[in-house]
Protein backbone atom coordinates (compact mmCIF):
# COMPACT_ATOMS: atom_id res chain seq x y z
CA UNK A 1 0.00 0.00 0.00
CA UNK A 2 1.15 3.54 -0.66
CA UNK A 3 1.09 6.05 2.17
CA UNK A 4 1.48 9.80 1.88
CA UNK A 5 2.92 11.47 4.98
CA UNK A 6 2.46 15.21 5.48
CA UNK A 7 5.44 16.07 7.67
CA UNK A 8 5.89 18.89 10.14
CA UNK A 9 7.34 21.97 8.45
CA UNK A 10 9.63 22.86 11.34
CA UNK A 11 12.18 20.18 10.56
CA UNK A 12 11.34 17.84 7.71
CA UNK A 13 14.67 16.03 8.13
CA UNK A 14 13.80 14.96 11.69
CA UNK A 15 10.22 14.12 10.68
CA UNK A 16 11.38 11.92 7.78
CA UNK A 17 13.89 10.13 10.02
CA UNK A 18 11.16 9.59 12.61
CA UNK A 19 8.97 7.86 9.99
CA UNK A 20 11.87 5.68 8.81
CA UNK A 21 12.82 4.74 12.40
CA UNK A 22 9.25 3.79 13.27
CA UNK A 23 8.85 1.64 10.15
CA UNK A 24 12.17 -0.07 10.88
CA UNK A 25 11.28 -0.72 14.52
CA UNK A 26 8.03 -2.47 13.49
CA UNK A 27 9.81 -4.59 10.87
CA UNK A 28 8.02 -3.05 7.91
CA UNK A 29 9.45 -3.60 4.45
CA UNK A 30 9.12 -0.30 2.64
CA UNK A 31 10.45 1.85 -0.18
CA UNK A 32 10.53 5.63 -0.18
CA UNK A 33 9.12 6.52 -3.59
CA UNK A 34 9.21 10.31 -3.34
CA UNK A 35 10.33 12.92 -0.86
CA UNK A 36 9.89 16.63 -1.42
CA UNK A 37 9.45 19.30 1.23
CA UNK A 38 6.75 18.23 3.67
CA UNK A 39 5.56 15.32 1.50
CA UNK A 40 6.86 11.78 1.86
CA UNK A 41 5.45 8.95 -0.29
CA UNK A 42 6.20 5.45 1.00
CA UNK A 43 5.26 2.06 -0.43
CA UNK A 44 4.85 -0.33 2.51
CA UNK A 45 4.04 -4.04 2.64
CA UNK A 46 2.21 -4.00 6.00
CA UNK A 47 -1.58 -3.98 6.10
CA UNK A 48 -1.76 -3.23 9.83
CA UNK A 49 -0.54 0.35 10.22
CA UNK A 50 -2.11 1.10 13.60
CA UNK A 51 1.33 1.99 14.99
CA UNK A 52 1.52 5.17 12.88
CA UNK A 53 -0.35 7.11 15.58
CA UNK A 54 3.00 7.21 17.42
CA UNK A 55 4.43 9.76 14.97
CA UNK A 56 4.87 13.15 16.60
CA UNK A 57 6.37 15.12 13.72
CA UNK A 58 3.78 14.10 11.12
CA UNK A 59 0.58 16.11 10.70
CA UNK A 60 -1.38 13.33 8.97
CA UNK A 61 -1.03 10.15 6.91
CA UNK A 62 -3.17 9.32 3.87
CA UNK A 63 -3.50 6.06 1.96
CA UNK A 64 -3.08 6.52 -1.79
CA UNK A 65 -5.79 4.45 -3.42
CA UNK A 66 -5.11 5.44 -7.02
CA UNK A 67 -2.44 7.26 -8.97
CA UNK A 68 -2.02 8.21 -12.61
CA UNK A 69 0.18 10.15 -14.98
CA UNK A 70 -1.20 13.43 -16.29
CA UNK A 71 -0.82 13.94 -20.03
CA UNK A 72 0.83 17.35 -20.44
CA UNK A 73 -0.71 17.81 -23.92
CA UNK A 74 -4.10 18.65 -22.41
Amino acid sequence: MKLLFFLSGGSTLFAKEEVVSLLDSYGAIYKIEHSEGQLLLVNINKKNIEFLYRLGLTHFVLEVISDSIIDEKM
